[in-house]
């Protein structure tokens, strides 16, 4: 058995410096095998304060990193991909997605059963009309997922950016199922916005834990919920977090 967690971390904007100690308490907390962030900062090395951090407070190296900017140069400051890993991390690669430079990192990591996980984050097109667009990036990605030799066991948590019954989330469900509706009968009704943002914007289920029919998540509930206790609308992000603890399916 093994846990994941995932938020988008809403990269430096709104009022990093004081959330991320609210990011880094709710990792304390749920104590995640693995965790997947989006929107990270690279050029600002936040994905390595984070696992640093995490480190420092649990008094020893526990979490390793791997991460990948955006194909586009320029959007790649504000859109990389990141993993933290307790368990050894095999290998690591990635895939273009094409539209807007999004992209989809990839670790194999290792169980102590010995059984090998593919884990796989990423973050697709933003945008109320761009819902074709983000079918053909799981349709890329899934493709990709699926090549000759594939992992019998993977994870594909982020941001999806669009509703349960989208074009995009429908394809995924051909393949892959979500983790938090299997056990809690449905998908969140919301994982965007908090009230770190302001603005009266509609709230929408964007983010997802996917796994295939191989494992079975035996736990599932949203993470990185609560604002500083004396600032209301100070979130860890502009998002709520998944958590998923997982199992292997027997004979599978």
């Amino acid at each position: 058995m093994f846990s994941l967690a995932s938020l988008n971390i809403h990269n430096m904007a709104d009022r990093w410096l004081e959330r991320r100690e609210l990011v880094v308490k709710a990792l304390l907390e749920a104590q995640p095998d693995v965790v997947a962030l989006q929107e990270v900062r690279l050029s600002a090395g936040q994905a390595w304060w984070v696992c640093n951090q995490l480190n420092a407070r649990l008094g020893q190296v526990v979490y390793t990193v791997a991460q990948q900017r955006s194909w586009r140069f320029w959007f790649g400051r504000q859109q990389g991909l990141a993993l933290l890993s307790k368990l050894p991390i095999v290998a690591q690669d990635a895939l273009a997605l094409g539209q807007g430079g999004r992209v989809a990192l990839r670790i194999n990591i290792a169980l102590p059963t010995g059984h090998l996980v593919d884990v796989v984050t990423t973050h697709l097109q933003v945008g109320p009309f761009e819902g074709e667009e983000r079918l053909a990036q799981v349709m890329r990605l899934v493709g990709w997922l699926n090549e000759r030799g594939r992992a019998p066991y993977q994870i594909i948590a982020g941001g999806f950016e669009d509703v349960p019954t989208s074009l995009a989330v429908t394809y995924m469900r051909q393949n892959y199922t979500s983790a938090y509706a299997q056990v809690r009968g449905r998908d969140p009704l919301a994982t965007w916005p908090t009230s770190l943002v302001g603005g009266d914007v509609p709230s929408a289920c964007l983010d997802y834990l996917f796994i295939t029919r191989t494992l079975a998540a035996t736990a599932a509930s949203l993470f990185a919920t609560r604002p500083h206790p004396d600032h209301p609308t100070l979130f860890p992000s502009d998002h709520i977090g998944l958590f998923a603890t997982l199992e292997l399916r027997e004979n599978s």
